[in-house]
C-alpha cells in the first residue's frame, strides 16, 4: 500500500509540474536578459510546429527574424540577421502554463554559450504573415511609425507629435486619470505634463518588435503608448496616429 501512495504520488507530481508547450496559431512574447542585455523575443508557432518570429534588444528596432521549429514543450530556434543565422537559442517550457522559457542561447559568431531565462508577457491574435490585423497596413509600417512616434516624443518634437494625435485623446494628467484632450491646441499647451520626465524615461527602455495588439491598436512596452488606424478613403493610403498615452 505504501508503494502506491508513493506512485500515485509521483504521478501528481509530474502531472502538476509538467511544462505547457506554447499554443499554436498566436503569437507569444516574451523578455529577460541576453548577455546581460534586455531583450524581446516573439514567436509564432504554426499548426505543424514551424516557427516564426522577431528578436529585438529593448530600445532598438526589430533588427532580427526568428526561425525554428516546437517539438511538445521544446523549441529550437535560429536567430537571423538577413539570410545568416547569429545565434541559437535550444530552449523549453519550464512552466505549466507557459510562462517561463529557459535554453542554451548559442551566439554563433563568438561561440560564446549563455543560460538564458525569458518571461511571459503578453500573446494576440493575427497570423504568421500579418500579426498586426488591427490595420491594413505591412506589419513593418506600424512597428516603424511606433519608433518614430517614440523617437518625436523622446525629441520633444511637440509639433510632430501633436500634429500625429487623434483626438479627443484620452490621458491622466497630474496623477488625476479620465483627462480628455480635445484638440491639437490643448495638447500642445500641456504637453509637458502629459509627456513628463518619469514617463519618457520609460519609453526609453521599450522594444518596437512584436507589439501587443488588440481592437483599440498597436501598444508598446506596458501599454504606455498607443497607435491606432484612420479610415482611409477609397483608393486612399491608412493612416496611422497616436491614440493612446497611458501614462
Amino acid at each position: 500500500m505504501r508503494y502506491l501512495f508513493t506512485w500515485i504520488a509521483c504521478c501528481l507530481a509530474l502531472t502538476v509540474f509538467s511544462a505547457a508547450p506554447l499554443e499554436k496559431n498566436r503569437w507569444h512574447d516574451f523578455e529577460g536578459l541576453v548577455a546581460d542585455k534586455a531583450t524581446h523575443l516573439s514567436v509564432y508557432v504554426e499548426d505543424n510546429g514551424k516557427i516564426v518570429g522577431s528578436f529585438c534588444y529593448a530600445g532598438k528596432k526589430p533588427e532580427h527574424t526568428v526561425q525554428g521549429l516546437m517539438e511538445g514543450e521544446r523549441l529550437q530556434l535560429s536567430i537571423m540577421n538577413g539570410q545568416k543565422i547569429v545565434a541559437r537559442f535550444d530552449a523549453r517550457m519550464t512552466s505549466s502554463d507557459a510562462d517561463r522559457m529557459e535554453g542554451d542561447w548559442n551566439n554563433v559568431e563568438t561561440n560564446d554559450v549563455f543560460i538564458v531565462k525569458l518571461t511571459y508577457i503578453a500573446s494576440c491574435g493575427g497570423d504568421a504573415k500579418h500579426r498586426y490585423t488591427s490595420i491594413d497596413l505591412p506589419d513593418s509600417v506600424a512597428e516603424a511609425f511606433m519608433q518614430t512616434a517614440v523617437t518625436k516624443i523622446l525629441a520633444k518634437d511637440k509639433q510632430w507629435v501633436v500634429n500625429h494625435t487623434f483626438y479627443p485623446l484620452e490621458t491622466s494628467l497630474l496623477g488625476k486619470k479620465g483627462i480628455t484632450i480635445r484638440n491639437a491646441a490643448q495638447l500642445l499647451s500641456l504637453y509637458d505634463k502629459v509627456f513628463y520626465p518619469a514617463y519618457l524615461s520609460r519609453l526609453r527602455s521599450v522594444c518596437f518588435c512584436g507589439l501587443f495588439h488588440n481592437y483599440r491598436g498597436l501598444m508598446v512596452g506596458r501599454g504606455e503608448l498607443w497607435i491606432g488606424q484612420l479610415p482611409a478613403g477609397v483608393g486612399k493610403t491608412p493612416r496611422l496616429v497616436i491614440n493612446g498615452v497611458v501614462n
